[in-house]
């Protein structure tokens, strides 16, 4: 059985996640990486089977999911040594690499029933045959966990190096693909919080607020994130309503501008025109030259 995700993976810290962009240096000779292995052939012929089963065929066996998991995490640990050295870009790409190595997690891996060894009795078999079933299924759900949870943290990796590259949307982007293996990934929740505040519009510093909301309600945070969630929730719903007014203003200046300039040909403008409150509620518009 595959050792436990949490065991098995080291992750990028969270405690310094500042973006800057220092000039990379020269690539340093990549360690060799076994390659993956070839996908199973399948068949264009028409063999009159339905499409769902021609898919379920295309899957990956035991023995090729590990190699894609041994080849991925291999990718991985190169990616977090050219982060250490500050090499964004080179470990961006490495990540993506062993990302790309990795299927999505849709179907039961197959053959995960093992054979029994010649000579065994029918009885025998029938005794021991769903203990073989049942530990067939225990092992595919640790491997197929095991994937997600790598497919995770290769997406939140390169989301640490968007964020160091100043590529905010593109970092969300990534987080959000982290978050859809692995729900409720902190590390992932953070980076996308601190991808949307960087953004600075209305809606993402409101996107942010609600990830470190978010952040506060999961157990397990460190003390320097417990205070960082605390700064940013004191900090954040200020922003959030400049923004807010700084938007709608805009706004309001754009429609006034369109108005000017249809006005303009009948010689008026959009100040000829004054809101007045109501005495019962509301706005009304009057007309001064």
């Amino acid at each position: 059985m595959p050792a436990s995700p949490s065991s098995r993976f080291e992750e990028l810290s969270d405690d310094d996640q500042a973006p800057s962009t220092p000039s990379p240096a020269p690539p340093s000779p990549a360690p060799v990486v076994p390659a993956p292995p070839e996908q199973p052939a399948t068949s264009s012929a028409d063999d009159g089977s339905d499409d769902d089963d021609d898919e379920e065929d295309s899957w990956w066996t035991p023995s090729e999911l590990r190699d894609l998991l041994d080849h991925a995490q291999a990718l991985k640990t190169r990616g977090n040594g050219e982060f250490g050295q500050s090499r964004w870009s080179f470990a961006l790409e490495t990540y993506r690499e062993g990302l790309a190595e990795l299927p999505v997690r849709r179907r039961s891996v197959k053959g995960k029933e093992k054979a029994l060894p010649e000579g065994e009795d029918e009885g025998k078999q029938e005794r021991t045959g769903a203990t073989v079933a049942r530990a067939g299924e225990v092992d595919e759900e640790a491997e197929l966990d095991e994937l997600s949870e790598l497919r995770a943290i290769l997406s939140a990796n390169i989301a640490a190096c968007l964020l160091k590259l100043e590529r905010w949307k593109e970092a969300v982007s990534a987080c959000d693909d982290a978050l859809e293996d692995k729900a409720d990934y902190a590390k992932a929740i953070h980076r996308r919080a601190l991808a949307n505040e960087a953004i600075g519009s209305w809606g993402s510093l409101t996107a942010s607020l609600e990830d470190f909301n978010k952040l506060a309600s999961l157990p397990g945070n460190s003390p320097i994130l417990v205070k960082q969630i605390k700064v940013a929730q004191a900090r954040l719903p200020k922003k959030i309503e400049d923004q807010q007014a700084k938007e709608k203003d805009e706004v309001v200046g754009k429609l006034k501008d369109l108005g000017n300039m249809v006005l303009g040909k009948f010689g008026l403008s959009t100040d000829n025109f004054k809101l007045q409150e109501q005495p019962g509620g509301g706005y009304g518009i009057s007309f001064e030259r």
